[in-house]
């Protein structure tokens, strides 16, 4: 989701287009086309050399999409700096554009491990290795209180306008499990506790953590929370998985 600030610049934008501004100012950049055309090839492997040579001396491999995506409007603005005042230096928007790469590489590398992360939570949930009411606790809220650092105790409620399927986990079992399974199937160790905690901290699905939280009829812990409508899982009610479990007690009688 954009962030109200990226919602009005987006509004002014359209407001800009609607006044006709920016088609004056394509008509105009095409005054160039043929400087461009001339000049186009060589600053661009000129700026890609130096990019390179940046993203090696941090340590940082980029996709080539990416890295491409973010070279032609610098090069175009190396080109075109001499000739029209952008209200920007050429050196800032090559930061910028630097930046915003290792950022998105970054993110999507944090996202290809959450996929895998949740994957194999689904695999030890349907194996029953992570169980409802003492690894993991499924239940439908309009509200909640989440744990706050001021108070240090779970006084900050959110309210919803609708109910949502809530995922209050505990990652006492989950790691251990995920980094066994992520070394058998994938060849590799997975990532470690603070590093998976860090990314599900930042991802769309976290809405906090829960200090005390009743796990079952007689367990409290504390968890972390998440939107399940975000996460790629398909787990039932926590309540219907107990519903199912006495009814297959009471077949055994």
């Amino acid at each position: 989701e954009r962030s109200p600030v990226q919602n009005a610049q987006a509004d002014r934008l359209v407001r800009i287009q609607q006044t006709g501004q920016l088609s004056a100012i394509t008509i105009e950049l095409l005054k160039f086309r043929d400087l461009v055309e001339e000049k186009f090839e060589l600053e661009f492997e000129a700026i890609r050399s130096m990019f390179k040579f940046s993203l090696k001396k941090c340590d940082q491999q980029v996709q080539d999409r990416l890295l491409y995506n973010h070279l032609i409007p610098v090069t175009i603005m190396a080109i075109l700096a001499n000739h029209l005042d952008f209200g920007w230096k050429y050196e800032a928007l090559a930061d910028f554009a630097l930046e915003n790469l290792i950022a998105q590489q970054q993110a999507i590398y944090n996202e290809d491990e959450l996929t895998v992360w949740w994957r194999i939570i689904q695999y030890l949930v349907d194996r029953f290795d992570l169980r409802h009411g003492t690894d993991i606790q499924v239940e439908e809220k309009s509200s909640e209180k989440f744990y706050s650092l001021t108070t240090n105790s779970d006084s900050e409620v959110w309210t919803w306008e609708e109910s949502k399927r809530l995922l209050y986990f505990r990652f006492t079992t989950a790691h251990q499990e995920y980094l066994e399974r992520h070394q058998r199937t994938r060849g590799k160790r997975g990532l470690d506790l603070e590093a998976i905690k860090y990314y599900l901290q930042n991802s769309p699905a976290y809405l906090g953590r829960k200090k005390a939280k009743k796990f079952g009829p007689d367990k409290t812990y504390s968890c972390w929370v998440f939107d399940m409508d975000l996460l790629p899982l398909e787990i039932p009610l926590s309540l219907e998985v107990g519903r199912e479990e006495v009814e297959e007690e009471e077949k055994a009688f």
